[in-house]
């Protein structure tokens, strides 16, 4: 893998935000090729100089400028930032194909879970590889699976029915993927005013207006106050309600406060609109097979996992600047060896 390679790939990958090239870990290897997004946001990475990156390359000016302004604001405001109060970032990301897939994309979330009509039980790998490769086994049952989980353990169970209203936070499910978008709106129950909520969760984001409840008790009486002030304010992209209060926050699973996972401190996340419901749905789709991927590359998969985005929605030129040894933190697009 050349940096032009890795360049023109990063250039032609639909949500690749910049490249990061990865010397070989032994004399006459192959250099690895790291597709990403959300720079300087993502779980994935640090930032800073780095002996065993030979390039890191933004595509286009657009990314380049956006990592250049997110350095003002790599310390977040308290007066602005008034989310949850855990400073992490999400725990989570999109996860991808490497490179070639066409399989069927799943909008999934993790750490919840839903009952069904089971239509087979695999076994499949750990973390993210697991989830992808779960996703393979879905897409091969013609349509007879709609959604699917994984456990920690790594066990895969396909779902041919899903019984909406047994949905559940469970931090024992790894991940529950929904292969079409009206089952993902299912998921989210959402009211006449179009607030989708999933209960005792949360997502990470950025504050935008903390109010308080005092005299409401918790549970759906709070939870519903807190919608209501999210509704009526234009900045809100969704509400978490926790602990007598009620964090209006944006930039779901990309922002700073909070992290997203099952949270039994939280009585509910409610986020307003089926477009804002969209983005917090991971997007997941099979792991390309028969690669004849070495063991200790498999062991680095599931260590670095392969993420893949579809928030990138304008077409992409070429790569803008190019950093020699440097290491920027991110959300993993592709790995391609």
């Amino acid at each position: 893998m050349t940096p032009s390679m890795c360049a023109t790939t990063c250039r032609t990958t639909f949500g690749c935000q910049y490249m990061l090239l990865k010397k070989a870990a032994v004399a006459g290897g192959t250099a690895t090729c790291y597709l990403k997004m959300h720079a300087l946001g993502g779980l994935y990475g640090t930032t800073g100089p780095s002996i065993d990156v030979d390039y890191t390359c933004f595509n286009g000016q657009d990314a380049w400028v956006t990592f250049a302004g997110q350095l003002d604001y790599a310390l977040p405001s308290p007066e602005v930032n008034t989310g949850v109060e855990t400073p992490a970032v999400a725990a989570i990301a999109p996860i991808g194909v490497n490179g070639t897939g066409s399989s069927k994309t799943y909008q999934c979330i993790k750490q919840y879970s839903v009952q069904g009509t089971s239509l087979k039980k695999l076994n499949v790998s750990m973390g993210d590889e697991g989830l992808t490769q779960c996703a393979g086994k879905c897409d091969q049952e013609d349509g007879a699976c709609v959604a699917f989980s994984t456990c920690e353990a790594g066990q895969c169970t396909l779902l041919k029915t899903v019984a909406f209203n047994t949905s559940a936070a469970d931090a024992r499910t790894y991940g529950l993927c929904f292969g079409s978008t009206l089952d993902w709106n299912s998921l989210g129950q959402p009211d006449a005013d179009e607030m989708y909520c999933v209960k005792n969760y949360d997502f990470a984001g950025d504050g935008v207006r903390t109010v308080d409840y005092i005299t409401i008790t918790t549970g759906s009486a709070a939870v519903q106050f807190c919608k209501q002030q999210c509704a009526a304010e234009p900045q809100c992209q969704y509400v978490v309600t926790s602990k007598g209060k009620c964090y209006m926050k944006n930039n779901i699973l990309s922002g700073s406060f909070g992290t997203t996972r099952a949270d039994d401190g939280v009585d509910a996340a409610c986020v307003k609109g089926q477009q804002n419901w969209a983005l917090a749905a991971l997007q997941v789709a099979a792991s390309p097979v028969g690669t004849g991927a070495s063991a200790a590359s498999v062991t680095a998969r599931k260590r670095e996992a392969m993420l893949n985005s579809n928030a990138a929605d304008r077409p992409r030129p070429a790569c803008w600047a190019v950093v020699l040894g440097a290491l920027v933190s991110g959300w993993f697009l592709v790995l391609l060896l």
